[in-house]
């Protein structure tokens, strides 16, 4: 247990993970990119609490841009799995479990308690176990939302709180409910 309170990585110069407050990271595959990921984030106010980004052996994480990691987030890379990042954050709570692919877009605001998950971790006879996820561009999923297997969620899309998204999602829709269902069409959002 005492790896999880120290970071170990096998990264260059051109390779950035940032520790902050509470924040550990426990890498036993590669990182690579250009970008930077900045784990264990507080908002003002709150206490810090444990952040943790664990890389399996043969996982990767590539980083485009810039990625937050708030307090109590959890981004867990199995063997053999790639996690893309781009720019953006994902706030208190979160989690992000790759045992596949997954790749998150430039300007994704991850709310409170999101799960972006893209393997089952089990199999049942007959069914894919693992799927990729994509996340496009200027993406905002909304709190207590899951992501699951084999989806692709377009530009500018909006997820709403609590959704369960099994399906792909069209650019600049809002989807709503379990399972998530376009509710509207030809929306903008600013941050």
């Amino acid at each position: 247990m005492a790896n999880l309170f120290r970071i170990i990585t096998r990264r260059g110069a051109n390779k950035s993970i940032r520790l902050v407050n509470r924040g550990t990271a426990h890498v036993e595959g590669q990182v690579t990119g250009a970008g930077e990921i900045c784990l264990g984030q507080a908002w003002k106010g709150l206490p810090a609490e444990p952040t943790q980004l664990i890389i399996k052996p043969d996982g990767q994480l590539h980083l485009n841009g810039r990625f937050d990691v708030y307090s109590g987030c959890t981004i867990g890379i199995q063997s053999g799995a790639k996690l893309t990042l781009g720019s953006g954050f994902t706030n208190r709570n979160s989690w992000i479990s790759c045992g596949h692919e997954i790749t998150i877009g430039e300007q994704v605001f991850i709310a409170d308690q999101v799960i972006i998950r893209d393997w089952d971790g089990h199999t049942i006879v007959g069914r894919p176990n693992a799927a990729p996820i994509t996340i496009g561009n200027h993406v905002w999923i909304g709190m207590r939302s899951m992501i699951l297997k084999g989806v692709t969620i377009g530009d500018g899309a909006v997820i709403a709180a609590g959704a369960v998204v099994v399906k792909d999602v069209p650019a600049g829709s809002v989807v709503a409910g379990n399972p998530a269902k376009v509710v509207k069409n030809d929306v903008s959002w600013v941050p």
